[in-house]
């Protein structure tokens, strides 16, 4: 029994420890409460190298106020290349009895959905990053901040 767990502990550190302490890429939008359906954020991210494997994130802060379970984004991707690519994504913020998925304070709550992991970059340059808030409302209310996060995924 104590080799069983002793390799458990060893696969759990060495999955905990697989990201490095900092994001190779951050880039979070302060959103004032509403986020607007005319609203794009952009981000301009460097592909570090083609090789590696990487992990990004979406980051989301909420108030508890925010009035669904989940958030529709759409995620359009422009290559160095030119090349162009959009994916409609479900962010889950809260399970099915509403209770809010991430870091909760008294306020808000902070979220970092995966969106891509254990990918490498297909071409070197910069990625041009567009994200649209997708949901079925003209102004999406509760949203603070909305950003991109890159990891190198050991």
């Amino acid at each position: 029994m104590p080799r069983i767990t002793c390799f458990y502990f060893f696969v759990l550190a060495c999955f905990l420890s697989s990201c490095g302490d900092n994001p190779y890429y951050q880039d979070i939008k302060s959103i004032d409460g509403s986020w607007s359906f005319a609203d794009s954020l952009h981000f301009s991210m460097p592909a570090p190298d083609t090789l590696s494997p990487f992990a990004m994130f979406l980051h989301v802060e909420h108030t508890k106020d925010y009035p669904f379970q989940n958030m529709y984004v759409r995620l359009s991707t422009n290559f160095p290349s030119g090349r162009r690519a959009s994916d409609l994504i479900n962010i889950d913020l809260a399970d099915k009895a509403g209770m809010w998925f991430g870091k909760c304070g008294s306020q808000t709550c902070v979220i970092s959905a995966p969106l891509r992991q254990n990918f490498s970059f297909s071409e070197a340059g910069t990625y041009n990053i567009t994200l649209e808030q997708y949901t079925r409302t003209e102004n999406l209310n509760g949203v603070n901040e909305v950003g991109i996060e890159l990891w190198q995924d050991l």
